[in-house]
């Protein structure tokens, strides 16, 4: 794969969705997420009113799954573009404060990759889970509106989806290859590490509001449970490898250097107790005290760079899913009962 070197925070386009190149232009991409997620949604309900999906639903004919699902799918499709822009920024501000930091060592290589591969497997996995699978297990359906519409925004939200998962997995390697290479660590202050552990948290946060988002596409009977399932479990794995890999290096580097210093230090409190034992030297109680205490010091030194409010954090964010998830079932069972 090639790459270009560019500074931090650089505007180089090569390998940014168009998409996201198009909302990164709006002062408030926010807002330009939730218009255009607005008007997908609004726009395929009225088509399912138009070509009466809703009486259906209403009449007990067909539930109310298929509509919710694909209303939403365009939901998602509006929200992808925002995370990988808000993830493209973060990381940008991540990598300034580390350079605040550690000085010009601190060098980002920006891929020049489109990311196709990765959308392509994105859609194929999903239309297979959702409409390849089931399709041939009950049988090809009817041609109609909903099927449309539900391929279109499956297959769009597939494409997205596995962009988005691409370059959140390759910034993530990125950010844990850079940790390796730092010029310093100082064990008894990890604060300017704090980007590396911010940019695991948001990524997380990105990806594991997606299941949260789609915990309607979960709520499905008979042989969409496992398609259902199967989609959980992969946002899910997501999340981890999100919160995880970034700061993969930056773990390993804390730790080698922690083994490392301790083991110095035990040999230097070796050789200070000895000489106090001998009284070869006045000054070797002070030196053996101080010791003792910087070996403490070292030994509850994290070798994660997560403190305990960003595992809080980050255990949260792995039960927004599930959580999503039962609450969407138990409202279907309430409608269920009602109609």
């Amino acid at each position: 794969m090639q790459t270009s070197a560019t500074t931090v925070g650089g505007s180089d386009k090569a390998g940014i969705p168009l998409s996201v190149r198009i909302l990164a232009r709006f002062s408030s991409p926010i807002a330009v997420t939730l218009v255009v997620a607005v008007i997908l949604t609004i726009g395929y309900l009225f088509g399912e009113y138009a070509t009466g999906g809703f009486e259906r639903v209403w009449s007990g004919a067909e539930d109310s799954l298929g509509i919710r699902a694909t209303a939403t799918l365009f939901v998602l499709v509006a929200y992808l573009p925002l995370a990988h822009l808000l993830l493209d920024r973060w990381t940008a501000r991540h990598l300034a404060a580390l350079r605040a930091s550690f000085g010009d060592s601190i060098c980002w290589q920006r891929s020049t990759s489109t990311g196709v591969g990765a959308g392509l497997l994105g859609a194929a996995i999903f239309l297979s889970l959702f409409m390849v699978i089931p399709i041939a297990i009950a049988g090809i359906p009817r041609i109609s509106y909903q099927l449309v519409a539900a391929a279109m925004s499956g297959a769009a939200f597939g494409w997205l989806a596995g962009r988005f998962a691409a370059c959140m997995v390759r910034d993530s390697l990125r950010m844990s290859e850079l940790a390796r290479s730092l010029p310093h660590l100082d064990l008894l202050d990890l604060g300017a590490l704090s980007p590396i552990a911010q940019q695991g948290l948001k990524s997380a946060l990105l990806v594991a509001l997606i299941p949260a988002l789609s915990s309607h596409l979960s709520v499905a009977p008979g042989d969409r449970m496992i398609a259902a399932v199967a989609y959980l479990l992969i946002w899910s794995a997501l999340t981890v490898v999100a919160f995880t890999l970034p700061v993969q290096g930056i773990h390993e580097r804390i730790r080698r250097e922690k083994q490392s210093q301790i083991k110095k230090v035990r040999a230097e409190i070796r050789d200070a107790s000895q000489q106090v034992i001998e009284h070869r030297n006045d000054s070797a109680g002070d030196r053996l005290s101080a010791l003792l205490d910087l070996e403490g010091r070292l030994e509850r030194v994290r070798e994660w760079p997560y403190d305990a409010s960003s595992w809080r954090s980050f255990g949260l964010y792995l039960l927004l899913g599930l959580g999503s998830w039962i609450g969407a079932a138990a409202v279907e069972r309430l409608l269920d009962s009602m109609w």
